[in-house]
Formats: structure tokens, sequence, C-alpha cells
């Protein structure tokens, strides 16, 4: 899609937080204008009376910021390239050239609203199963936990689901994780969702501190840690604050990492590593309404200390 295919007025949106429901098209119409920024025809978006300040404003900081990014090579053009899909972790390639050659590339991640990485709520999202299955956090999972203490007080505490007959454990965890409610059982729960909500609210909410409380500081986060690595690295993040843009990396050490302290708070987990800036945060929540469907790990950063 064009740059010029795009309205004009699409540039307030690099000045506002706008509405959660709407920040997928929100964040489409941003990436598509960053995409565009280096490929000509800004004239008219420069010159509109009304909003050409704000286009003007956008691109000489976006600019700045990648020349920034494209030190200390010598280059005479920037090119951005779009990276769409689940396969990357990343928004963009940034292609500096020299004539036709390219000198230096980028992955770039762009985050709006944000102007440092302990202020983004997540820098990557596990499910519950991969957590334990793939990166062998601990011996058990949290969605197996809730199976045995939690899922038959949440049924019980609704007239309506009282009695519901659960399926196996296999089949529960099996499609725990299906956001479509395709299982009969889980699609029951989901049609039952607004009823008694603050009762199964406090139960989800309690056996979740409760696993953490028990098994956290039995976890073992060499592989999760690795994984945080190999996905980071190399990435610069770009923050965008409404005013200006800030540039920052996740530079786990690439040595074997050293977990020096894990502290458990509520739903969450802090995890220092030794000679990493960051702490990083684990919080276990459920990603598609509390205690029905999706139980997932995000994993964010923060200085130092734990809030």
């Amino acid at each position: 899609m064009s740059l010029l295919s795009s309205s004009i007025g699409n540039i307030v949106l690099f000045f506002k937080s706008g509405k959660k429901s709407e920040n997928t098209r929100d964040n489409e119409m941003r990436e598509q204008i960053i995409a565009n920024l280096y490929s000509g025809g800004l004239e008219p978006y420069f010159v509109d009376e009304t909003h050409g300040p704000k286009w003007t404003e956008l691109f000489q900081k976006f600019d700045a910021a990648m020349r920034l990014v494209g030190e200390p090579v010598s280059f005479d053009k920037i090119k951005m390239e779009r990276m769409g899909g689940r396969h990357h972790n990343y928004d963009f390639v940034v292609h500096y050239l020299s004539g036709e050659i390219a000198v230096k590339t980028a992955m770039l991640e762009f985050k709006h609203n944000a102007k440092s990485l302990e202020s983004l709520p997540q820098i990557l999202e596990i499910s519950d199963k991969d957590m334990f299955q793939k990166y062998e956090l601990g011996p058990m999972s949290y969605s197996k936990y809730f199976y045995g203490h939690g899922l038959n007080q949440y049924l019980e505490c609704d007239a309506e689901l009282a009695g519901t007959p659960i399926p196996d454990e296999d089949t529960y965890l099996k499609h725990v994780h299906d956001i479509q409610y395709k299982h009969p059982f889980f699609n029951q729960l989901h049609q039952h969702k607004n009823r008694e909500k603050t009762r199964k609210a406090r139960i989800t909410n309690e056996s979740m501190k409760t696993f953490i409380q028990l098994y956290g500081g039995e976890f073992h986060f060499d592989k999760i840690v690795n994984k945080i690595r190999e996905c980071q690295q190399d990435k610069i993040f770009l923050l965008w604050d409404f005013v200006n843009f800030h540039i920052d990396k996740i530079d786990i050490p690439s040595v074997e990492s050293v977990i020096e302290n894990v502290v458990v708070d509520g739903f969450c987990l802090l995890v220092a590593i030794k000679n990493f800036k960051y702490n990083i945060k684990f919080r276990l929540n459920w990603g598609n309404n509390l205690g029905i469907a999706n139980p997932r790990w995000k994993i964010s950063v923060v200085l130092h200390s734990f809030k």
C-alpha cells in the first residue's frame, strides 16, 4: 500500500494513544506510514495546511533516529522493508545503502506510546504449554495445576455450571489453549463467562498466586532466558512517546546466563541475571477470558527492582 493512498490525517495517530479497541487498526496505519517515509512523494504531506507541520516533525525525528541507528557506517540512502506475519519478531528491516550496495541492515521493532523498554507491557508472550513443555520451566504447568486446584471451584460458584462433567486431564490440557472454544466444555464456559464474574475472578486469581508461591522458587529459567536472548538480540526497539523517538536494545550477556535471584510477587516472577541491567518479569495471566482459555506468560523487563 502506498503512502499516498493513506489519508493525510492519519498522522494524528502518532500524537495520541487512541482507544484500546482500535489498537490493531491504528498500529497498522502507523506502520504503513513508517514503511513509506523514505519512498518519496511526501511533498503534499509536508505542505498540507492542517497536518503538514506534524508530518514534517515526524519525518525529521524519524530520519534522525534512523541515521543514529546507521552509525558508524557511511551511507547515502535508507530503505524501509516492512516485515509482516507471525514469523518475524520485528516490524521492519532498515537497509542502509551506499549507491545500490547495502552496507548495513538493522531489525527494528516499533512501539507507540513508550520511551523506555521498562515502560512496555511486554517484549514477548509465551503460552503456558510452551513454557513448561518446550522451555522446561518446571514439572507442572499452571494449566495442569488449575485443572486440579481451581476448575471445580470455578464451576461450582455458578449454579448453571455446577455439576458440569469435567473432561479428563489430557482433553482439558489439549483444548485450554483454543481461543475458538471448539470443545463443548469450553464453549459452555464461554457462554457463561458473564455469570458470577467476581467470584470466578477471585477463584482464578487465587489459583495463579498460589501456583507461583508454591512452585515459582523451583523453576528453571535457563532455556527461556536463552529464548529471550535469541529472539531479542540484534533487534532495535524504536520507541515513540508522542514527542521523540528513543532507541534501545535488550542485550542479555551471550555467555551462559547466571540467575542471581528470583522474587515471587503476586502473579509475577522477577528474575535477576548477572551482568544484565534489567530484571526479567514473568507475569502469568489468561489471554482470553479469565479461567476459560489461553493461560500464558507475558515477559517484560524492569530496572533493578520489582514494582
